[in-house]
């Protein structure tokens, strides 16, 4: 029950020193008048006072206007900034990096993105029939490209392609994909 009483001289001598700071910051600056006017006879009845006129004053002459001084921090930190939440996220080094704008046809598009329809066989090479995002059908031989792959081998009713990864060390991850017509 100490600990009170010990700052309350302190606070009580900081409330007035604002208050009073307030109170010297609000008063009005005495002016005198240009001419004295002549004292009315006071009567019992006073009559009402004349409305005081009011002056419009503009921003700039007012002196409240910005004077286009600027705060320079000189490589100062702002201390009302939360430190972390000004860290910068670090991107993993094994992340998958951005190839670009994909080329338009079969080319640009990602292999997870096609679907495979069917294979025909002619002249003893089997060839693959692809849907792509565009609605159209492509028909793709081995080592065709992909926007992120090739296709690998093509056998009966079955297709192998190839998911390739570029990663940010430099490394290139290659997982192989089997699509087939029927599952088994």
């Amino acid at each position: 029950m100490r600990a009170p009483n010990r700052y309350r001289g302190w606070t009580l001598s900081a409330c007035l020193m604002l208050a009073a700071a307030g109170v010297s910051a609000q008063t009005p600056e005495k002016k005198t008048p240009a001419k004295a006017a002549p004292a009315a006879p006071t009567t019992a009845a006073a009559a009402p006072a004349p409305a005081t006129k009011m002056k419009v004053v503009k921003v700039e002459e007012s002196g409240l206007a910005p004077t286009g001084q600027r705060y320079e921090s000189e490589s100062k930190k702002d201390p009302f900034l939360n430190p972390l939440g000004l860290k910068k996220p670090e991107a993993p080094l094994d992340g998958e990096i951005d190839r670009g704008t994909p080329p338009p046809g079969i080319a640009g598009m990602l292999v997870g993105q096609v679907a495979f329809l069917g294979t025909s066989m002619r002249d003893g090479s089997f060839t693959a029939v692809f849907r792509g995002t565009d609605k159209r059908f492509y028909f793709l031989r081995e080592n065709d490209r992909f926007f992120d792959g090739f296709l690998k081998k093509i056998q009966g009713d079955s297709v192998v392609v190839v998911r390739e990864k570029r990663m940010r060390s430099g490394k290139v991850e290659t997982e192989e994909i089997t699509r087939q017509l029927r599952t088994p």
